[in-house]
C-alpha cells in the first residue's frame, strides 16, 4: 500500500511540476535589446528575468534591481518552508545603480516596466 501511496504522490508532484514550468515569464534578450515572453522550462543560468509584484516564481533568482528606491524586496518562501512572514532581500548597491540608470534598457520607463505578454 505505502508503494502506491508513493507512486501517486510522485505523479502528483511531476504533474505540478509540468504545471509550474510551463508558465510564462519575461526575459531580456541582449541580441534585441528587448523584453521577450518565455517559459521557465527555457530560463537558463545567466539569463535575467523580469518579476513583477505578487508574481511567484519557480526558481533560485538573484536580485540584481528593484523597483523600491533602495533596491528592496520582499519574498514569501511559504511554499518552501512554511514560514509566513516575508523575506527582506537587498539588491546590491553598484547593480541596483547600474540598471536603474537604463544602461541596458532592462528597466523601461520607470511606469512602463517589463510588459505582460497579452493572450
Amino acid at each position: 500500500f505505502s508503494i502506491l501511496k508513493d507512486g501517486y504522490e510522485d505523479l502528483l508532484r511531476h504533474r505540478h511540476d509540468q504545471e509550474t514550468n510551463l508558465k510564462s515569464t519575461r526575459r531580456f534578450c541582449f541580441k534585441e535589446g528587448k523584453w521577450e515572453g518565455t517559459t521557465w522550462q527555457d530560463v537558463r543560468v545567466g539569463d535575467i528575468v523580469a518579476v513583477l509584484k505578487n508574481e511567484s516564481f519557480p526558481a533560485d533568482l538573484v536580485l540584481i534591481c528593484s523597483s523600491h528606491r533602495e533596491g528592496l524586496c520582499f519574498v514569501d518562501t511559504a511554499n518552501l518552508d512554511g514560514e509566513t512572514n516575508l523575506k527582506r532581500r537587498r539588491a546590491p548597491a553598484e547593480l541596483h545603480g547600474h540598471f536603474l540608470q537604463n544602461k541596458y534598457r532592462l528597466l523601461e520607463a520607470r511606469h512602463n516596466g517589463p510588459q505582460r505578454e497579452r493572450g
